[in-house]
């Protein structure tokens, strides 16, 4: 049960393992690449629909910029429950509580939901 979420054929102890045996800067550079790509591409994103919504006329452009404003605070709030919500998983499966962990993944989307 333990090694169905593990990707790429690695078991749950070495993925322990590498948890807690690699440096802590390398962890962090490369786990936190993802979240880091994915602002980016959003913010490329937003920036092409501004420059091109931005040929309809001043409103439109400023519309833009509301939204983008929106976004960015919309994407921090799913940045801070998401990053939370892995955090209080990773101590669950860190502890080698498993069972305890099981239902936080579904508890903290239905909080997401609800937010």
């Amino acid at each position: 049960m333990q090694g169905k979420h593990v990707e790429k054929g690695e078991s749950a102890q070495e993925q322990f393992d590498k948890m807690t045996k690699t440096p802590v800067h390398q962890l962090v550079l490369t786990l936190g690449l993802p979240t880091t790509i994915s602002m980016l591409v959003t913010n490329v994103y937003n920036m092409a629909d501004t420059f091109f919504v931005s040929r309809l006329g001043t409103s439109a452009s400023g519309a833009t910029g509301v939204v983008f404003a929106l976004m960015a605070i919309i994407q921090a709030f799913g940045f801070m429950l998401g990053h939370g919500a892995g955090s209080n998983i990773s101590r669950k499966l860190g502890g080698r509580d498993v069972p305890e962990s099981l239902p936080l993944p579904a508890s903290f989307f239905r909080f997401c939901a609800a937010v």
